[in-house]
Order: structure tokens, then sequence, then C-alpha cells
């Protein structure tokens, strides 16, 4: 973890619960480091950082509130799904985006800028950037829990407000959230019968 776009992307790697798993484990480590040694260099931005890694694995892995929502209760008795999560559910969209997402990281050391105006550009343009190559692939309700997720570490990194980065661009040629909704209930579906052909046999 370089950056706080680095962190945004363990968010969109393989498979979320192993990555929580390894997260957690790694902060445990972090801290017990820390107990009796200090970073060599620049210990400030090393410890934001690491607020900035505390604040995804809470959003992610143990906020209810966030990962958490009801899937529509005739989907449920259709398919015989148990209740979601929110962000596996759009997870493999945004894993397919990763690459892509790459493209809005923001300058080096941006975080670092003694000037907030600096800052605050940086960040408003990552967040613009992130929620519209999202919204385009994935869709608008999509777009909104990764900025949602994006804004919950960034804040916790920075020492600084930025209030620009509450508005939400517009985006023309948004994927319907429906067309991602089908996409998902097939894969879940999917999922389903070979995990019950297993169970079978």
């Amino acid at each position: 973890v370089i950056n706080p776009e680095s962190i945004i992307k363990l968010a969109t790697l393989d498979d979320i619960a192993p990555s929580c798993s390894q997260v957690a484990k790694n902060l445990d480590k972090i801290k017990n480091y820390l107990k009796t040694c200090s970073p060599p260099s620049q210990p400030d931005l090393y410890f934001q950082l690491i607020k900035g890694v505390e604040s995804l694995h809470s959003k992610l892995c143990t906020e209810s509130s966030f990962k958490k929502r009801k899937l529509n209760i005739s989907l449920q008795k259709l398919y015989s799904m148990p209740q979601s999560l929110e962000f596996q559910e759009i997870h493999q969209c945004l894993h397919e985006l990763t690459n892509d997402l790459e493209d809005c990281a923001g300058p080096a050391d941006w975080n670092e800028n003694s000037e907030n105006s600096a800052v605050c550009k940086a960040y408003k343009n990552i967040g613009d950037c992130y929620y519209i190559k999202t919204a385009k692939v994935c869709g608008k309700r999509a777009a909104g829990i990764i900025k949602e997720l994006l804004q919950a570490v960034i804040d916790s990194i920075l020492t600084i407000n930025c209030d620009n980065v509450k508005e939400t661009p517009y985006v023309k040629d948004a994927m319907p959230d429906d067309y991602i909704k089908k996409h998902n209930i097939g894969v879940i579906t999917s999922s389903s019968i070979v995990l019950n052909t297993i169970a079978a046999f």
C-alpha cells in the first residue's frame, strides 16, 4: 500500500472473503510491530495509510449497514437465495474493472501536498473517475457504492475536509442497473446449481 488508490484496489481483487481475512491478519501484524518499532521514515504518512486500510476493512468486512442488503423478496423465493451482500452483488463487475480503474490514480503523492486546494482537486478527480468508469460498465448503483467506499477510505487518510467531492458527476451513457442485476442473478443461480450438484454426490 503506497497511496489511497492502492487501498481501494484491494476491494476489487478476485475474492472478498479471503481479502478480508488477509487484511485483518496484516493489520494485526502491523499493530504488533508498532508496539516495539517505529516506521523508518514519514511516520505520519504511514499511520494515515494504516487508517485507510482499517477504514476499508471496517466498511467492507464488518459494517453490516454497508455490506448487507436484502434482495427483492420475490427473487429470493424464486431462486431460493439467502440474504445477499450488496457489495458482493456488484463485486464481479468491479473486479473486471480493476485495470481500468488504475487510470483513475491521482498525481504522485497528491495526498501529501501542502496546498489544500490541490489535494481536494485531486481527490475530486479520482472520485469522479471511479464513479464514471463504474457507472458506464456496472451501473449507477454500483458507482454509488464504490464512491461511498472510496470516500470513507480517503476521508480517513486526509487531515482536511473536501466538500467538493460530495457532488456526483453526470454520466450520460451509464449501464442500466437492471442489466447488472440480471447478470448477477444468472451468476448466483449457476453457482447454486453447481454447489447443489456437488452436494448431491
